[in-house]
């Protein structure tokens, strides 16, 4: 009796269970099925990190409406977003065998020039001044020259300015003084000859590097500065398909210059010794006052969208069609922030006002110049914009210590030419696509910023001398720099996965 009652009982059970099982189961595919539908279609449209829902449409967008828009985990676990870390490296790791000597040159190929053009020392090519300063009390430094893995030579090449190019450097004037410098050191010094120059580093920021001029069809024509073949090169530039001015072997790509203190809202010369033009309140330039919740411009650019040379000539190679583009299909559309500027100003904003429509703004332009590069990519992020890069032969600054694919979008210039692509995809990410390239954007801000140092340099013949220490978490650009440079002179290996991103940063697209 007792095992027919068991048996009967046992049958009861299996019943309920398949009956109630699939009941269940329909009742949780009808209540959580349209949620990971619409986060298979989100991740689907964005191609990268998880979310629902278009974040952008309209002329307008609130990112803080990302809790009304989440997926099923934020439901559950918030809406929190990952605190981003820096790929490879995300600090200086203090080597004291890596030492760098750094040439006393004569005046005119520096300081002189810096006295005579005060816009040098800070302007958007000013890294070069930045980061002969930064040398000279670094602990990387050595006085001694015997010690020494790599030699810098301190030549400041944009400084002089012509009104031929609207003002900006004179690139043949730069080209004159290269030469010059390394006529200089290779006949005064023995260094340069032991090597043919292989250990020694320059800093050319214009628009072409070192090959020193304005149009690309030139600057491939003419060549880097033959004396520099060899050389380790410190440029702004970075370009795949210009192998005459641009190579991974020798050249390393830095961020351009941007005349903003890491705090107290100044903007300083490079060699950080006195303010000039305008000092901005606090919150204009302090990152600790940017507030993502407040940016309602979607799109923001405001710039050159084609050039004139000095004889009233359009330049129809200019931006390689990029910018001229842009014009054409956005320029009365809503959701862009588009406006020109003329060569010679018209049409300019203020700084302040600038800043703060990079701050009300969600995605920033930077479409290519006269070059791939363009100083509007650090801007924006230094402004928590994300930037939106259009330049399909651009390598980026320390693409083997940051992802950036993280905290940045690619068009290329086809997708651009295709009426309305360029909307569609930026209207493809999701609230929480953007608000983790928010995050990313906190670190990469330090990267890419050549941070002033706190304490003042000792004088270099104490000899306790141990100069400034790394910088913040995340490290700031001359920290980064040191590290490319440390893997150059062949003192330290390249993790496993950087050749990976760093093809992956050059050769794809990436949203």
């Amino acid at each position: 009796m007792r095992v027919g009652a068991n048996e009967k009982i046992t049958r009861k059970c299996l019943t309920l269970c398949v009956t109630a099982i699939p009941i269940a189961i329909f009742a949780a595919l009808l209540t959580f099925g349209p949620f990971f539908v619409s986060e298979w279609a989100g991740q689907y449209r964005s191609g990268n990190s998880p979310g629902s829902g278009r974040a952008l449409s309209g002329s307008h967008v609130k990112v803080a409406s990302a809790s009304k828009s989440g997926s099923i985990f934020s439901s559950f676990f918030g809406n929190s977003v990952p605190v981003y870390q820096a790929k490879a490296w995300s600090h200086l790791t203090k080597n004291e065998d890596f030492k760098i000597f750094v040439y006393d040159l004569p005046e005119k190929f520096n300081s002189q020039v810096l006295r005579e053009s005060w816009r040098c020392g800070h302007h958007m090519f000013a890294a070069e001044v930045a980061i002969h300063k930064y040398l000279l009390a670094s602990s990387q430094r050595t006085l001694d020259p015997k010690e020494a893995h790599l030699f810098y030579i301190p030549v400041y090449t944009t400084c002089k300015c012509t009104t031929f190019a609207g003002n900006g450097p004179d690139p043949w004037f730069g080209r004159t003084l290269m030469s010059e410098v390394i006529n200089h050191v290779s006949t005064t010094y023995p260094y340069w000859n032991k090597r043919q120059g292989r250990d020694h580093v320059v800093v050319a920021t214009h628009d072409y590097g070192a090959c020193y001029d304005y149009l690309r069809s030139n600057a491939k024509n003419v060549g880097i500065v033959p004396e520099l073949k060899n050389a380790i090169i410190l440029s702004t530039l970075g370009d795949r398909n210009l192998k005459e001015c641009f190579n991974t072997r020798n050249h390393i790509t830095i961020p351009t210059y941007l005349p903003v203190a890491a705090v107290g809202g100044k903007r300083m010369r490079a060699d950080w010794t006195k303010a000039v033009g305008v000092v901005l309140p606090l919150d204009a330039d302090n990152p600790k006052f940017f507030d993502d919740s407040k940016r309602d411009k979607p799109c923001f650019f405001w710039g050159a969208l084609e050039w004139t040379d000095s004889r009233g000539n359009v330049d129809s190679t200019y931006s390689h069609g990029v910018r001229q583009e842009l014009r054409r299909q956005y320029k009365n559309d809503p959701y862009f922030t588009l406006k020109h500027v003329t060569r010679d100003g018209d049409g300019k904003l203020g700084m302040v006002e600038y800043a703060e429509q990079l701050k009300q703004s969600v995605f920033c332009l930077a479409p290519a110049g006269f070059a791939p590069w363009s100083a509007r990519i650090y801007e924006a992020i230094h402004y928590g914009c994300i930037p939106v890069i259009i330049a399909d032969t651009i390598i980026l600054p320390f693409d083997d210590q940051l992802n950036w694919r993280d905290f940045s979008i690619k068009i290329s210039e086809h997708d651009l030419k295709v009426p309305g692509k360029l909307k569609e995809i930026l209207q493809s990410l999701t609230a929480v696509d953007i608000k983790r390239k928010q995050s990313a954007l906190k670190v990469a801000r330090k990267a890419i910023m050549f941070q002033f140092p706190g304490p003042k340099p000792k004088s270099v013949s104490d000899s306790n001398f141990k100069g400034y220490a790394p910088t913040e978490v995340g490290g700031a650009a001359f920290d980064y720099i040191m590290r490319e440079l440390h893997i150059k002179a062949h003192f330290r290996e390249v993790t496993t996965d950087s050749p990976k991103i760093r093809q992956a940063a050059r050769l794809n697209k990436w949203i």
